[in-house]
Order: C-alpha cells, then structure tokens, then sequence
C-alpha cells in the first residue's frame, strides 16, 4: 500500500530480525524501569509510530513529492511500532512467574494477573481478556472497510489517538505493580 521499493515478505523479514532483537534485550532493562513506564512509553511509541505512519499516506494523497524521496519510512515505521507493541512475547521468560516483558501487547496481560485476588482472578482475567480480544477481532475486521471509507491517513491517525489516550490512561489509573503485594496495589486503586 505504501509503495515501498523493497518487497513485502523481505520487509516481513526485517520486522521479525527487529522484534527478535526487541525481545532479546529488553529483559535486561524492563525489571528495573517497572511495568506503568514501560507501558505508557509503549503507548507513545504506538501513537508517534500511528501518527507517521498517517502523516506519510497524507502527504502521498495530496501528491507531495517528498514522498518520493520518504518510500522507506513505512517499513521503519512498522519497525518502530512492532518494538513498542510487542517486543518480548516470545520470550522464554514469558511463562514463568517471575516475567521479563515489555510492550502494550503483553504487560496488560500480567498487570491482569497482579491486580486480582485469586478468588476472582480467573473469572476477572476471562472478562479482561475476552473484551481485549474482541476489540482486537473489531479493530481487525473494520481496518479494511476504514481504509477504504476515510481513507489510510485517517485510520492511522485515529489508532494514533487511541494510543495516545491508553497513554493518558495509564498515566491516571494504572497503579504500577512491579513490587508490590495485591494488598499495595489494591490499596492504590
């Protein structure tokens, strides 16, 4: 859709080396900065990367002849995107209690699992997740039909702002966890 010089699966294969990387070094640095930051500099770099990504199908829609010169930014905007989404689901840390993760893909998952007792905690994470993975089937299914409506610019430009408001969400209501008993975090909330 972008127009890129270099094809689709070789660009494919760049992401994966990049979200490899991602995940090989953020456990190092995850730990000590704890879950909130991580998570709001998760959502930022969401919505920054949303954001040019929309700028760069505006500028070709209007037929700026920068974009000639800029054909490579998409690719190292997805780059950018998949590192702050998802940069450590595939660590083999992942699956143990004690986890090393980092992105708006995956610390939502064990924030879930902090903030309930265990009495609930089955029944709240099925309510969390199954709304999560709803949106997620929503957001899938209406890209196309929002592509084709408003055009690219616009759908990016609307995820941008989503990410942004998970920012400030979490900014105002998400407790950092990272640390603390359920009795601390649930004081906090």
């Amino acid at each position: 859709m972008a127009g890129s010089s270099i094809p689709a699966h070789l660009s494919m294969i760049i992401i994966g080396c990049f979200q490899l990387i991602g995940s090989t070094v953020t456990p190092f640095f995850v730990e000590g900065s704890g879950r909130r930051k991580i998570l709001m500099l998760s959502c930022a770099t969401c919505s920054l990367s949303m954001f040019l990504l929309g700028l760069y199908f505006y500028l070709d829609l209007i037929g700026n002849p920068i974009v000639d010169n800029i054909k490579w930014m998409p690719l190292v905007v997805l780059i950018l995107y998949y590192i702050g989404y998802d940069s450590d689901c595939h660590h083999p840390y992942y699956y143990y209690e004690k986890t090393f993760f980092a992105g708006l893909g995956i610390i939502p998952n064990a924030i879930i699992g902090e903030m309930f007792t265990s009495n609930v905690r089955s029944k709240g994470s099925t309510v969390t997740m199954t709304t999560s993975w709803l949106f997620g089937f929503a957001v899938t299914t209406a890209f196309g039909a929002l592509l084709e409506t408003v055009g690219g610019h616009v759908a990016f430009w609307f995820f941008s702002a989503t990410c942004a408001g998970a920012v400030l969400f979490t900014f105002f209501f998400v407790p950092e966890t990272k640390g603390k008993t359920l009795l601390e975090i649930q004081d906090s909330l």
